[in-house]
C-alpha cells in the first residue's frame, strides 16, 4: 500500500472510493479544494483524509477508510505531513455515530461529544515541543472563517 497525496490522475478512483463510503451523497473531490492524502494500490483507493488550512492550524473534514489499519496508518501520515509543512493544530469533526473513526480518533486526540459530533483537536508535537490535546466548541469550517453562502 501506498501512502502519499493524491495528484490529478488518482482523482478517478478517489472519486469512486469517496463514493462507495456514502459519506456524502455523490460528489466530485476536485470540488472542495484542499488536500488529499490517499491509501493506493494497484489503482485503487483504499483510504483517504481530506485536509485544508494554513499552518499553523489544519482541519480534517473527510477521513475514510476499507480497514481500521489503514486509517490508522492515514493518520500517521497525516501527523508526518503536519509536521514537515509546518501545521502544529489538528482539528477535525467525527459524527456520533461513527463508532470505528471515534474510538480511534478519542484513543489518539481525545475528543468532546458536542450533540450529533464529536469536535477533536489535537496539538502535535513541533521542534521538540510537548504535544497537549484540547478541544474546541467551533467547527472546523467556523474556525476557517468559511461562511455558508
Amino acid at each position: 500500500m501506498d501512502y502519499r497525496y493524491a495528484t490529478l490522475l488518482d482523482f478517478p478512483a478517489l472519486t469512486e472510493f469517496i463514493n462507495s463510503t456514502e459519506y456524502f451523497n455523490p460528489m466530485n473531490p476536485l470540488e472542495l479544494g484542499g488536500h488529499w492524502i490517499i491509501a493506493i494500490k494497484d489503482g485503487e483507493v483504499h483510504g483517504t483524509v481530506w485536509f485544508f488550512g494554513a499552518p499553523p492550524h489544519m482541519y480534517v473534514d473527510y477521513w475514510a477508510a476499507s480497514h481500521p489499519r489503514i486509517a490508522i496508518k492515514l493518520m500517521n501520515c497525516l501527523e508526518t505531513q503536519c509536521k514537515a509543512s509546518g501545521f502544529r493544530y489538528v482539528h477535525g469533526i467525527i459524527a456520533s455515530d461513527n463508532d470505528d473513526a471515534l474510538r480511534l480518533m478519542t484513543e489518539a486526540h481525545g475528543a468532546l461529544a458536542a450533540g450529533s459530533y464529536h469536535r477533536v483537536y489535537k496539538e502535535i508535537e513541533l521542534h521538540g515541543q510537548q504535544e497537549d490535546g484540547k478541544h474546541s466548541n467551533h467547527t472546523a469550517a467556523e474556525r476557517a472563517g468559511i461562511t455558508a453562502p
